[in-house]
């Protein structure tokens, strides 16, 4: 069992280590599960089969500090060549401000939330499965990449970051598609905790800090 205990430290940003493990598990090529306790530490969970998520001590993944969660309150299951999540709770579940009618298949960068506990869910293994070759990833994705240097470049050249509509015309995506992009992008450099208002700017530093993004990095 793989019981995330509570902390008493107070909630933290993102730390170097917290971005070192989380581009680890995406090198990995497996789907995870990265989350925050009460007391703000990031743990990682590897999915390789059911995993029921709650408070009780029985679930291999327990939300214990967290009383708006059922003691079984979703399972996370394989389907296919992906995961679907279904929610067993009389509270709910929701994936990217949606209730979960049922069951429903994640896609990487979805957030899940439980009671007050936001869960993101990502699987390397579907970034770019149309044109994925047999290399294992080693950060973003080729479309995440291109994104991300063309947020940066437009940050740079307008003084602010560009906005969902903007990126989508530059990259000849659209909003949706750009949207995705995104979400996977704050999980994985570190930013998801960020006010939404901040989350394209500190995107942007945390990337470029991180050398994820080079100047002249084509967008």
């Amino acid at each position: 069992m793989s019981a995330v205990a509570s902390s008493p430290l107070a909630r933290h940003a993102t730390s170097p280590a917290d971005l070192q493990a989380r581009l680890a598990a995406a090198r990995r090529g497996r789907a995870h599960l990265v989350l925050r306790d009460d007391g703000g530490l990031q743990h990682l969970v590897e999915l390789d089969g059911r995993l029921a998520v709650g408070r009780s001590e029985a679930c291999a993944l327990q939300v214990g500090w967290d009383a708006g969660v059922s003691r079984t309150h979703a399972e996370i299951c394989p389907a296919g060549c992906g995961w679907t999540i279904s929610d067993l709770s009389r509270n709910g579940t929701w994936v990217n401000g949606e209730r979960v009618s049922g069951s429903r298949r994640l896609a990487d960068g979805d957030l899940i939330r439980l009671g007050a506990t936001t869960i993101a869910f990502l699987d390397p293994a579907a970034q770019d499965a149309p044109t994925r070759t047999v290399a294992a990833p080693t950060g973003p994705s080729a479309a995440q990449q291109r994104v991300l240097a063309c947020l940066c470049q437009l940050r740079a050249a307008r003084g602010r970051p560009p906005k969902n509509a903007e990126l989508a015309a530059e990259l000849g995506l659209g909003i949706e598609a750009v949207r995705t992009h995104l979400r996977a992008l704050y999980v994985l450099v570190g930013v998801d905790d960020e006010p939404q208002e901040r989350k394209r700017e500190a995107l942007a530093e945390r990337a470029l800090a991180a050398g994820l993004v080079r100047p002249g990095d084509p967008g």
